[in-house]
């Protein structure tokens, strides 16, 4: 008896030992991908917008006009911002934040590997939780509608806590997305979260992470007529042809090979009161 015990108390320490060795395991990496998700954020550099310069205009002299002349399509340059992070990793495409969030995340691109970060870091180094990524087929400049990946982790990590937007409540207070490209500053505001899953070859229905361009009305509105149907409320904010549109995807364990997703659209000027959103 007292030998069957202590076999059972082996197991158990056993059992206890190598829990605790995982667990071990899981925080460190947690506590590494934090390090460097801090590690990258430094490398934004945090610009205030300059004041700008009266000048006297001069009166112009009388002179004869030229023939006007073809004005080059002068090359994109990168904001001062995210110079440093684009030059530590040229894959760089943009950053992610939703204030009052978690989420505040370079963004990758890579067209020729479309699922290269699905397991690296920003430095390449494996991850479980993976780096954000634009779907390998958007261009940043012609595409209608760009969609953004990223892992459900259980903790905050990435689209952790996306799912947290099939509340209406958590969208009341979150209703703005920053998704700034190297060249420019966007705001979007969020018209619609819905719960969806990958559909089987064989399965006829709306492949939202298949929507990228819109060339007629139609598409378009084929985009938001999905939304509305599958919404978890209605948000009252509309969209129309020609709005750009951002479209946050992870995954979903409702049902298998579940999605769940956040739209907006970009607006231009922001209209939110300063109080609901305090973007720089």
């Amino acid at each position: 008896m007292n030998k069957l015990r202590k076999i059972i108390i082996l197991i158990f320490a056993a059992v206890f030992i190598i829990s605790g060795g995982w667990l071990a395991v899981y925080y460190i990496g947690q506590y590494r991908e934090s390090q460097t998700d801090k590690q990258v954020q430094s490398l934004v550099v945090q610009t205030p917008a300059p004041l700008p310069t009266l000048t006297p205009t001069p009166m112009p002299a009388a002179t004869q006009t030229p023939e006007p002349s073809p004005t080059p399509t002068p090359e994109p340059v990168v904001m001062e911002k995210y110079a440093e992070v684009y030059e530590q990793n040229p894959d760089t495409i943009g950053w992610l934040k939703i204030d009052g969030t978690a989420i505040d995340y370079v963004v990758m691109h890579t067209p020729d590997e479309p699922d290269k970060y699905i397991d690296i870091d920003f430095y390449g180094n494996p991850s479980n939780r993976g780096t954000l990524y634009l779907d390998a087929k958007n261009d940043i400049n012609t595409s209608e509608n760009l969609i953004i990946y990223g892992h459900h982790m259980q903790s905050s990590a990435m689209f952790g806590h996306l799912d947290y937007f099939s509340y209406e409540d958590y969208w009341k207070d979150h209703k703005y997305i920053r998704f700034d490209t190297l060249y420019e500053e966007q705001t979007y505001e969020i018209i619609g979260a819905f719960y969806a899953r990958v559909l089987m070859k064989s399965e006829d229905g709306f492949r939202y992470y298949y929507f990228r361009e819109a060339e007629t009305e139609e598409e378009f509105n084929e985009y938001l007529d999905f939304i509305r149907e599958n919404q978890c409320y209605d948000t009252g904010v509309e969209a129309e042809f020609g709005d750009q549109l951002l479209t946050l995807s992870t995954c979903s364990y409702h049902v298998e090979n579940g999605r769940f997703a956040v739209v907006a659209k970009k607006i231009t000027p922001d209209p939110a009161p300063e109080a609901e959103q305090p973007l720089p």
